[in-house]
């Protein structure tokens, strides 16, 4: 029988995926914003796998420089 704590853990087991291809820049002229993801996928019940997903974000944000035109 399953307790609420062990359920709970068993929701979280998994393994991040690659991160995703990077957005446009947040703006077309001068300094930006980009953003990737990635999802955690359940694959596995070790603990150490776990971690992985616990630890670490979904989303990832970086600078950006767009080129002004004209």
């Amino acid at each position: 029988m399953l307790t609420a704590s062990c359920v709970t853990c068993l929701s979280v087991v998994g393994t991040w995926s690659t991160w995703g291809e990077w957005t446009a820049c947040s703006t077309s002229c001068g300094v930006g914003t980009r953003l990737r993801t990635r999802k955690c996928s359940p694959e596995t019940m070790s603990r150490e796998v776990t971690l992985n997903c616990t630890r670490g974000n979904t989303t990832e944000k970086e600078s950006c420089v767009s080129t002004c035109k004209g």
